[in-house]
């Protein structure tokens, strides 16, 4: 090997220690430390501030909002439902209120699915846009008028048949009646409900007016609330998903919203395990009766208040 030859090897060699590979240098690693790419800044462009992976989840995209008694205009204390996409994905919903004002206010949703969102209007909120965020973004819900006056009551009940007790279908989304004996009433293990199957953080309403009598935790019955109406019958309505947004000695109306469906407790899969009590109600006296043909009433009609033949 002749000397000048010699020479350029002595300085490919030499450059190739020095130098780190040209792709390291590319994917943002640390010359001449070894150590791994760092993973470049992916800001989310919805302006959260938070940072992540490529191919994180999306933001929340709203379909539609309205209240669920007079659409677009809604009272504070309605239920403002709303229909998109990742819609699990929300943390909290904002109501932006009036342009260059600080009267916004936010409430947390009550129950939500990846298709459909339930959130209460909360006192003070005024007319305006709305927004849903989520760690992952923020997306426009539209414009909702907020006026003055209570709470709008659940539709009307229809016209008379006799009355044992008027109700309407607990849970305000798609569902699916368990029919194995485990499900049924009086199956194995003393069960004394009817079990109704929904996705996890679907919308729980009172099938009936009364006042909550019970709100609590069971270490079976998970987070549960029991309702009792002024002829002293109970529904009991267990393994919601988190504590029922009413109190107790709190009454409420036929079609209010008390929670979502869950699984806590001693739950196999998501769903609403859902009793009857006769007079004087839930364990002061009462027994339990099969609720499913109540239930199947009420579901045939829909949101409507439905009187039960007596």
């Amino acid at each position: 090997m002749t000397i000048i030859a010699r020479r350029a090897l002595v300085a490919a060699l030499t450059a190739a220690v020095l130098l780190p590979p040209a792709a390291a240098i590319a994917d943002g690693g640390t010359p001449g430390l070894g150590g791994a790419p760092t993973t470049p800044d992916t800001t989310s462009s919805g302006g959260t501030g938070l940072s992540g992976p490529t191919g994180a989840s999306t933001a929340p995209v709203i379909s539609s909002a309205a209240c669920a008694v007079q659409g677009e205009r809604c009272h504070h204390g309605d239920m403002l439902t709303m229909t998109g996409t990742d819609l699990e994905s929300v943390r909290r919903v904002v109501f932006v209120g009036r342009s260059g004002h600080r009267d916004a206010r936010s409430a947390k949703p009550i129950a939500e699915t990846d298709g459909s969102l339930s959130v209460l209007v909360p006192a003070h909120a005024r007319s305006g846009p709305v927004r849903a965020l989520a760690a992952n973004g923020s997306s426009p819900a539209g414009t909702i008028t907020i006026v003055a006056g209570p709470p709008s009551a659940p539709s009307p009940a229809g016209p008379g048949r006799s009355v044992s007790a008027a109700g309407v279908f607990p849970i305000g989304g798609p569902h699916t009646f368990g029919l194995a004996a485990t499900n049924r009433f009086g199956g194995r293990r003393g069960h004394q409900g009817q079990d109704v199957f929904a996705t996890c953080g679907t919308l729980l309403v009172s099938a009936r007016a009364g006042t909550v009598t019970q709100a609590t935790f069971e270490a079976r019955a998970g987070n549960y609330v029991v309702i009792t109406d002024t002829t002293g019958e109970s529904e009991v309505y267990m393994h919601m998903r988190a504590p029922a947004i009413v109190a107790p000695g709190s009454t409420v109306a036929a079609g209010e919203p008390i929670g979502a469906v869950g699984d806590t407790g001693d739950a196999q899969g998501c769903h609403l395990h859902f009793e009857l009590w006769t007079a004087p109600g839930w364990y002061r006296g009462g027994h339990p009766i099969d609720p499913l043909a109540a239930l199947r009433a009420w579901d045939r009609h829909g949101g409507r208040l439905v009187h039960l033949r007596s």
